[in-house]
C-alpha cells in the first residue's frame, strides 16, 4: 500500500496508507452525512462515496447531531465496526444552535483522539461559517483542529456546495445534484490527500 506524509506543526509528520478497496470506512456525521435533501440509502454522499471508491461505507450520519453527540456515539460505533477511516462531518448543527466554536473544536479534537487511538485515520470535512449572504466560508477551527491532531483535512467541499442554490434542497441541505457534486469533491481531494489510489 501506497503512503504519504502530511507535515504539521504541532506533531511529527502523519503517515496515512491510501485505503483499499473493500475497507471499511465510517462516516460520522449529522444530516448531510445522512442525506437529508435527497434519498438516504441511494443519493447520500456516502453511499456515493462507497460506488466511486469500493469501500464499504458505514453512514452514521443522524439528522440533528451535534460534535457532542459523535463524541459520544463515537466508542460503540469504532468498536462495532472497526474502520481502517472515519470521515467527520460534524459541527453545522453547533453553529446554528449558536454553540461556542472553542468547544466544538474540542469535541472535533476528541473526536480525532479516540479515532487515532483505534488505529484507524481522521478525516476532517471543514463545515462553513453561519452566513445571511453571499458565498460561504470554511470556520477556521477545522484547520486549527486538524493541525493540532494530525488529522486530515477536506476544505471547501461542503461551503461550496452550499454557497450554490441549484444544488440545495433547502437552505442547509443539498439536494441530490449537490451531493453528487459534494462526493466528486470528496473523492478528488481523497486523491489529492493519497488516502485514494
Amino acid at each position: 500500500m501506497a503512503t504519504i506524509s502530511q507535515g504539521c506543526t504541532k506533531h511529527a509528520a502523519v503517515v496515512v496508507q491510501a485505503i483499499p478497496a473493500g475497507a471499511t470506512v465510517l462516516v460520522l456525521g449529522d444530516s448531510i452525512s445522512y442525506g437529508t435533501g435527497a434519498e438516504h440509502g441511494t443519493q447520500d454522499y456516502p453511499t456515493l462515496l462507497a460506488r466511486k471508491t469500493g469501500w464499504q461505507v458505514i453512514n452514521a450520519g443522524i439528522a440533528g447531531d451535534v460534535s457532542s453527540g459523535g463524541l459520544s456515539r463515537l466508542p460503540g460505533l469504532l468498536a462495532q465496526h472497526r474502520p481502517q477511516l472515519v470521515i467527520v462531518e460534524l459541527g453545522g448543527n453547533d453553529f446554528l444552535r449558536q454553540m461556542a466554536p472553542a468547544r466544538v473544536e474540542e469535541n472535533l479534537k476528541s473526536i480525532v483522539h479516540l479515532v487515532q487511538q483505534a488505529d484507524a485515520a481522521a478525516i476532517l470535512i471543514a463545515m462553513p461559517q453561519v452566513s445571511l449572504a453571499g458565498p460561504l466560508s470554511d470556520h477556521p477551527l477545522y484547520a486549527r483542529a486538524a493541525e493540532a491532531t494530525g488529522a486530515l483535512l477536506v476544505p471547501h467541499a461542503v461551503s461550496a456546495v452550499l454557497s450554490d442554490g441549484r444544488l440545495l434542497a433547502d437552505q442547509v441541505h443539498p439536494n441530490a445534484e449537490g451531493y453528487r457534486e459534494l462526493a466528486d469533491a470528496l473523492t478528488k481531494q481523497l486523491h489529492d490527500l493519497g488516502v485514494l489510489r
